[in-house]
């Protein structure tokens, strides 16, 4: 039923477009991959994989604009899926990748619904993406950033451009409450809690604050982002007094995290290059199964384990023939716990213009993760094509 009303949601657009500023579009991406990974305490193993979205996720959207006055009223919804098997990435939603409307004029920018955070890579309201040269993963290949993701009931602001500066500012409530938490621990009857919205404490709450800047061939940006809220979600099915199932979620914990992202890039003409730094300081938490002791556990856990992340990247792209050839390494180092892992990666992609729409590629990678005296190494070759429209 979703997927007919995504179709006749997207083509009944494409119908209206001549009567209005709308415009239906999208992407399609799809190659082939193969991997082989090794390290001395398993054997090697090899893939050769269909793939899809390997440079650009496969999406279909529609988007608009009208114009009152000085000012712009606009919307922008889209939704993955995939060429392989023709399914939806997001299955419970119309447009899972951004449901967005914004008002422009004088004042900047407003938008209001879901889309990515400042520093995710993703969705139009990313302060980072264009100062990498590949980005936070390749193929199948890590880099091993942590970004943040999509965000709903989200509201953005972008102030006016003033010589190429721009002020970026995102909040967002996931309301976990409504989606999950019980009104009292232990209570087994009464079911899901009410949330009070914006307002309620117990919600996942998204904060970002960005700075770019793009003039003169010179483009940077920099990002502090938090995530406040629970830690996680743990699903019990304990037994009631009286022998009756009742399934619940259970919330474990507070958090914080953190994400600070900065980068800059200058284009050359004959070479673009690019420079990237990520730190991460968030919780992790053990995960439960579902039993009665459960409770118990959840009770008893008050105190998240920090983890910290550091990601150093370079990169550069240079045109060659009807083509644009890119290459960029990332060295990552984490802190979990009493492990300290560290991944170096390597990536590089050669992407060829058949027209303005239509583009072949070819890409090779590998990384290499070490993990105390355990060393994995990755290595994989992909070529495929990508459609616009």
């Amino acid at each position: 039923m979703k997927k007919s009303l995504l179709v006749m949601a997207l083509f009944g657009a494409a119908g209206f477009a001549q009567a209005a500023s709308v415009t239906l579009y999208g992407h399609v991406d799809a190659g082939f991959l193969y991997s082989h990974v090794k390290n001395k305490t398993q054997k090697a193993t090899n893939s050769f994989t269909f793939e899809d979205g390997i440079v650009k996720g496969s999406r279909i959207g529609v988007k608009g604009v009208e114009e009152i006055g000085d000012l712009k009223v606009g919307f922008k919804l889209e939704n993955g899926f995939s060429l392989s098997n023709g399914k939806m990435s997001h299955p419970h939603r119309l447009f899972g990748r951004e449901a967005a409307l914004f008002v422009d004029g004088n004042f900047g920018t407003v938008t209001l619904g879901r889309f990515g955070g400042l520093g995710s890579q993703i969705g139009s309201q990313d302060v980072i993406g264009d100062l990498y040269a590949i980005g936070d993963s390749d193929g199948a290949m890590e880099t091993g950033m942590v970004k943040t993701g999509r965000y709903d009931r989200a509201i953005a602001y972008k102030t006016p451009d003033v010589g190429g500066l721009q002020l970026h500012l995102m909040y967002a409530n996931s309301n976990v409450a409504q989606e999950g938490h019980t009104e009292k621990f232990g209570n087994l009857t009464k079911g899901f809690a009410r949330t009070k919205g914006y307002l309620d404490k117990k919600n996942e709450h998204y904060y970002g604050v960005g700075l770019s800047f793009n003039a003169n061939k010179f483009a940077a940006g920099v990002t502090f982002e938090q995530e406040r809220g629970p830690a996680g979600m743990i699903y019990i099915n304990p037994v009631a007094p009286g022998g009756t199932s009742s399934s619940i979620f259970q919330p474990i914990a507070r958090t914080k995290n953190t994400f600070v992202n900065a980068g800059a890039s200058y284009d050359f003409d004959v070479v673009k290059l690019f420079s990237a730094y990520e730190f991460v300081k968030m919780a992790d938490h053990p995960d439960f199964a579902s039993t009665d002791k459960d409770h118990e556990k959840a009770e008893k856990l008050t105190k998240l384990e920090k983890n910290k992340l550091h990601v150093f990247s370079l990169g550069a792209s240079a045109p060659m023939g009807d083509g644009k050839l890119s290459g960029q390494v990332s060295y990552s180092k984490f802190k979990e716990g009493r492990d300290k892992p560290t991944k170096l990666a390597f990536m590089s992609r050669y992407e060829y213009d058949l027209s303005k729409r239509t583009g072949l590629y070819v890409g090779a990678g590998v990384a290499r993760l070490k993990e105390g005296p355990t060393k994995t190494t990755e290595s994989q070759v992909y070529f495929g094509i990508g459609h616009s429209f």
